[in-house]
């Protein structure tokens, strides 16, 4: 009571029988000193989830040597926490609680920090301390588990690649995944988020996830794909003629509109389009464009091999130029690119066969024969035919390529891009492609030289010529024509009987400098015996005969 009162006052008397008394007085001041402190502690100090309740204990002692009245406990977490008002001799301590759960925010932000004030009065006079007190995340890293290695055959299109991911403190912040091996030849692919479907080239592909949570921990996980090539081994093709006829059908009795429909089927539905070229130098084709029927329009194409110009759809007739587009009322519509043509016509064949894009390509000719029946891998005898692959194809990929490999060359022609290869032997590559496994025709082998004789026939005239190569001849159902402008010409094939009668024009179509056109004679419908060719240029005219054999 004296320290809060702030002295003691002490009077004293003297006095004695012969004197009166005498008094003195004498005041002691008390040294004051008011003051609190207040330990803020947490229960527990680490948290793993939201939801979790922390226990804060607050104890507030009177560290000074007067009494403080009024005395409360105030914390901006705890907006009605009630502690206080109390008084507290000096010495004394008072204590009170308060819970908290964790949220997500905190559990985003690692970390929970904040500071409790404790406030008392001598006098008039506030007195204040204050303490914090800081709770941390327990972090735990996430974890992720890969679906079971894939093993199918022929059919690439492969769905539920999700991954099952966890993370006891939710707070993950990206799930990201790589791709490399048969699909990705070269350095990896990356993506975000799952994969929930994906389509696969033949031979195994092997896909790694990671998932990594925002303080950096994370975990991975890998799994195979492997596709398996289509039983037998063959592959089927057809030519852009095939896709631009209407009335056009397999030997399974399918059209060429049931192939191009299928080509834009994804394994879950129809995709909008796709793109052929790169960058800004694109030509879209669209689903739309084979239901109602525009692609019998643009197919099939014809014309100088090169680059397009802009991005163009057949839908918007201002952007044909790019392509061309044909604009005469005869061929309205027609693809005057031959790289373009034979492009989108590789793009429905890859679609249709799985396996075809694998296909290395390892010489210059290709071998094939007609199959025993539809589908069959066993050759009919003396059917076989070869196809030349330009060297300069080969030269660019180092002796041997994939088709797919050579159907992304042809893009990057058509994007202006890559400028490395003339894209007259690109279109020619592709060509042969296109051709050698025309209506599944089995594949006998690859060779470095001419496998068996053709006919090769040159027309000079003035400063022009038209290299024709005819083969085989003779033939038993098929023979092929194969024309190279060395300048720009109108050119046109014509077949007659031996009595000079016209049987079918097969050809009739403007080609420029280095445009190479194939075109396949089907004497299915024809005796045997002989038959008339004319190729007919702006220079003149080249004839001579072919011979269908038994």
């Amino acid at each position: 009571a004296d320290l809060d009162f702030g002295s003691v006052t002490n009077v004293a008397t003297a006095d004695s029988d012969e004197t009166d008394p005498v008094t003195d007085t004498e005041t002691v001041t008390a040294d004051q000193n008011a003051m609190l402190t207040i330990v803020k502690s947490a229960d527990p100090t680490l948290y793993e989830v939201a939801g979790d309740v922390i226990t804060y204990t607050f104890l507030v002692e009177n560290t000074g040597n007067v009494t403080l009245t009024g005395v409360v406990v105030t914390d901006p977490m705890f907006p009605t926490l009630v502690c206080g008002p109390v008084t507290l001799a000096p010495g004394a301590t008072t204590s009170c609680t308060a819970t908290y759960a964790i949220t997500q925010d905190d559990v985003d932000a690692g970390k929970v920090d904040n500071t409790a004030t404790a406030t008392g009065y001598f006098g008039d006079d506030p007195y204040t301390d204050t303490d914090d007190e800081t709770v941390t995340l327990k972090n735990l890293p996430p974890t992720i588990v890969c679906p079971e290695p894939v093993v199918q055959v022929c059919d690439p299109y492969v769905s539920e690649l999700e991954a099952m991911i966890s993370d006891p403190n939710n707070n993950i912040a990206s799930l990201t995944w790589t791709m490399i091996g048969a699909t990705i030849d070269a350095s990896p692919t990356t993506g975000i988020n799952h994969l929930f479907d994906y389509q696969f080239n033949v031979g195994v592909t092997t896909i790694t996830y990671t998932v990594t949570d925002k303080f950096g921990l994370f975990d991975q996980c890998s799994f195979t794909v492997e596709i398996l090539p289509c039983e037998g081994g063959n592959y089927c093709t057809y030519t852009q003629g095939f896709y631009g006829n209407m009335g056009g059908l397999t030997c399974e009795g399918m059209t060429a509109l049931d192939l191009m429909t299928i080509a834009f089927w994804d394994g879950s539905g129809y995709i909008e389009s796709v793109s052929f070229g790169e960058g800004d130098k694109i030509f879209e084709l669209f689903y739309a464009d084979i239901t109602n029927g525009s692609i019998f329009n643009m197919l099939p194409g014809g014309g100088r091999s090169t680059a397009l110009g802009g991005y163009a759809t057949y839908s918007d007739p201002g952007t044909w130029k790019y392509v061309p587009l044909s604009t005469k009322k005869k061929s309205l519509g027609t693809i005057e690119n031959n790289l373009l043509a034979q492009t989108i016509t590789l793009w429905f064949n890859l679609r249709n066969d799985y396996a075809l894009g694998s296909l290395s390509i390892d010489d210059r000719y290709i071998i094939t024969a007609d199959g025993e029946a539809c589908g069959s891998d066993i050759p009919v005898p003396d059917t076989k035919q070869y196809f030349k692959v330009p060297q300069s194809i080969l030269d660019y990929f180092g002796g041997s390529f994939t088709v797919n490999q050579l159907f992304e060359l042809a893009n990057e022609v058509l994007g202006g891009t890559n400028k490395a290869v003339p894209a007259g032997d690109v279109t020619e590559a592709i060509s042969t492609i296109n051709e050698a496994f025309d209506e599944c025709r089995v594949l006998i082998g690859f060779t470095d030289v001419i496998p068996f004789d053709e006919v090769t026939t040159s027309l000079t005239l003035k400063s022009a010529s038209i290299e024709l190569k005819i083969y085989p001849n003779p033939f038993t159902v098929y023979s092929t024509f194969e024309m190279k402008a060395v300048k720009d010409t109108r050119v046109r094939l014509d077949i007659f009987n031996n009595a000079g009668s016209l049987i079918n024009v097969l050809c009739d179509e403007q080609m420029y400098e280095g445009d190479i056109k194939t075109v396949i004679v089907d004497g299915s419908g024809y005796m045997s015996g002989e038959y008339i060719y004319r190729v007919s240029t702006d220079d003149g005219a080249l004839s001579g005969k072919i011979v269908k054999s038994r």
